[in-house]
């Protein structure tokens, strides 16, 4: 896992649940998937789920996403993802999908869920009772606790293969132009970057608040890092509505005297680096718009942001 851009703020059970979320490697195992029905499980009151329990609110989950954007395995074949296609195209009735993902949905996931890069995290969100006499898993107090005030973001829900992502800067949302050059809401930005900035302020990291908006120093706002009347120079070359350019800043911040449309320093420079590197070493979509925009390597990277 990526070196935490805020190393002074101690490591939550909400924080490594985004580990999961947000690094885990989702090819073929569907952590964003198993992610979204913990907490839908924790949030009615239960502490443990049988498979058939599980199985609703995870094959929802897939199913949306295989909806949204057909994407999900390298695998060239696969008989569990082929059922929730069927189901999808109405070929197939509830139950015969709740049957397949109950006997092959988590063969892999489960297993998986907790290894993040190259070890397990040390907090266990849930113990697995797949030998019981009804199979199924135990959620931890670490997750019960934290499922109690928790919204699963648009990082579980919005797991697609996108190549290019631009940000509607008015309404602070993410979308995709198809072939046809229609456009499509993604996620909503705000979102979609406070994961990777741990709920925190890219500038000060104080925390910010998304939903919460009483306190207004504190709500956290979509901000061009390069400012945008960059963009109105001939010779600069880029599009600084990418999300290699965006961070969550603070309404204090963001609004700060002086900062108007100046050029941040070097250090903040880096620190964008260090943001977007947690992006690419994540296994989701916007990790492509990076890789697309600013260079295929971490060297290609910086230099872009330094030029």
């Amino acid at each position: 896992m990526p070196t935490p851009l805020f190393k002074s703020i101690p490591l939550t059970s909400e924080d490594y649940f985004r580990a999961v979320v947000l690094y885990g490697r989702n090819v073929a195992s569907y952590k964003f998937a198993l992610a979204e029905a913990l907490i839908s499980i924790a949030q009615d009151g239960k502490s443990s789920a049988t498979l058939a329990e599980l199985a609703i609110p995870f094959s929802d989950a897939l199913c949306r996403h295989l909806a949204a954007q057909d994407k999900q395995t390298t695998s060239r074949t696969s008989s569990f993802l082929d059922t929730l296609r069927r189901f999808n195209r109405g070929e197939i009735e509830l139950d015969e999908r709740l049957n397949s993902t109950v006997r092959l949905g988590f063969v892999n996931v489960i297993d998986a869920f907790h290894v993040v890069g190259s070890g397990e995290l040390p907090v266990r969100l849930f113990h697995d009772d797949r030998q019981s006499a009804q199979p199924g898993i135990r959620l931890t107090d670490a997750l019960l606790e934290m499922a109690e005030g928790f919204t699963l973001d648009d990082l579980s829900k919005e797991n697609e293969g996108l190549m290019t992502v631009a940000v509607d800067p008015k309404l602070e949302e993410f979308f995709i132009t198809d072939s046809k050059d229609r456009r499509r809401s993604v996620t909503g930005a705000r979102n979609a970057l406070n994961g990777y900035q741990r709920g925190r302020c890219f500038y000060c990291s104080n925390d910010i608040y998304l939903e919460d908006w009483s306190l207004l120093a504190q709500r956290g706002e979509v901000d061009h890092f390069f400012p945008h009347v960059l963009q109105r120079r001939k010779d600069i070359g880029v599009n600084l509505d990418q999300v290699w350019n965006l961070v969550l800043a603070c309404n204090r911040c963001n609004g700060a005297a002086g900062k108007g449309d100046s050029c941040p320093n070097r250090s903040l420079v880096e620190r964008l680096h260090l943001r977007n590197e947690h992006l690419v070493g994540s296994h989701h979509p916007l990790r492509e718009s990076i890789i697309a925009n600013t260079g295929s390597t971490a060297s290609a990277r910086i230099k872009f942001l330094h030029d």
